[in-house]
């Protein structure tokens, strides 16, 4: 197993905001990103929902098996394109739709 890379203490960080979901389903989400010093994502903090409920739970553990497979070396455009998709192409879930948005800006 190759060894962690732990993010700096003091590290550049992006707030996100965006939806996911079916269509007319969609859900708000919130993102923090945190990077290394050259540019690299390293982690995630996701959010959405009421504090205790099961869509924040699973949103929260989601991002934090992401943030350790960065940690990890797993670059981000392998994780995007190991989620799941719908019929039109579009991701289904929120780390999905997250990933698809920062391929976007890059």
């Amino acid at each position: 197993m190759d060894k962690r890379e732990r993010l700096p203490n003091r590290r550049m960080a992006q707030n996100v905001t965006f939806r996911a979901g079916p269509p007319g389903e969609e859900i708000g989400y919130t993102a923090i990103l945190g990077y290394y010093c050259d540019g690299r994502l390293g982690e995630i903090f996701l959010s959405s929902g009421k504090s205790g409920s099961g869509l924040l739970i699973a949103t929260n553990e989601t991002a934090i098996a992401a943030s350790f497979a960065l940690q990890f070396g797993c670059p981000p455009s392998v994780m995007r394109e190991a989620m799941p998709r719908a019929s039109d192409g579009r991701p289904e879930g929120a780390l999905g739709v997250l990933l698809e948005l920062l391929a976007a800006q890059a």
